[in-house]
């Protein structure tokens, strides 16, 4: 009931929106730092979700945003959530159409989201340029960068669901699939560390509502920087603030998705 009071609860709030304080834990991210880094937007071109271009009509997210991303947009090239640019739609040069937004085979509708990864193809195909870039992906089943120190990136901020305009980045630490699984909060664990990694200090550095879809990113030295994760299912009090932090941060593993986004994307 407390999951179901806050999906609900999430419908009817995400319409607030306010600059007030960084995911937590994070500072700005400096301009074409991030330049897969999308804002994934709804049909009233409101910011939901984060994303990651993986294509010039490609885009990497969250099932979460699933449902709202249907007849929506992508912001890309920038780190700002709104300027003068971004309006009207049609004739922005850095808003992009959803044309669908599709579901993996494995993905469910119920929190905790495991299997928890989402494609949008956009209807026009993204022109790269020093600012707009596709990100590099894992390969098939490569293993998760375990006890390392990863970049999440978002727009959310700690408490409810609001946004603020310059876009966050934050390191946190991954945490071995021993200790995800044993750390426990209000009587919840996470049911599946196969497919629900998790990361971040606690009540220090982790993603809240409007970072789903966001990516975690590593900079490996064999491999260099790569999307190994997505933001996914954040486990928060609900109280009159909705806070985040209380429980680790709840990463999807890209790697696991590899073949099912090939055999789609072709990518």
């Amino acid at each position: 009931m407390l999951r179901i009071t806050q999906f609900v609860v999430l419908a009817l709030a995400i319409c607030h929106f306010g600059q007030v304080l960084a995911m937590e834990g994070g500072e700005p991210a400096a301009e074409g730092e991030f330049p897969y880094m999308v804002s994934i937007r709804d049909s009233l071109n409101k910011h939901i979700c984060g994303g990651t271009i993986i294509g010039d009509i490609w885009i990497l997210t969250s099932n979460i945003c699933h449902p709202r991303s249907w007849y929506g947009y992508v912001r890309y090239g920038s780190n700002l959530l709104d300027d003068d640019g971004q309006l009207p739609v049609n004739t922005s040069l850095n808003i992009a159409k959803v044309n669908e937004s599709i579901y993996n085979k494995w993905a469910t509708d119920i929190p905790p989201y495991t299997h928890d990864l989402n494609l949008l193809r956009l209807e026009e195909p993204i022109q790269f340029s020093e600012t707009v870039q596709p990100v590099q992906l894992p390969v098939l089943d490569e293993e998760w960068p375990y006890n390392q120190t990863a970049t999440i990136l978002g727009w959310g901020q700690p408490h409810y669901w609001r946004s603020q305009v310059h876009l966050q980045k934050a390191n946190v630490p991954l945490f071995t699939d021993q200790y995800c699984h044993d750390f426990e909060y209000e009587n919840w664990k996470i049911p599946d560390v196969f497919v629900m990694k998790c990361g971040g200090a606690v009540n220090e550095s982790y993603h809240c509502f409007n970072d789903y879809g966001g990516p975690v990113i590593y900079n490996g030295i064999q491999y260099g920087q790569r999307e190994y994760g997505i933001q996914s299912y954040v486990y928060a009090r609900a109280d009159a603030d909705y806070l985040c932090g209380a429980f680790p941060s709840i990463y999807s593993p890209v790697s696991y998705f590899r073949e099912w986004i090939k055999n789609t994307t072709g990518i």
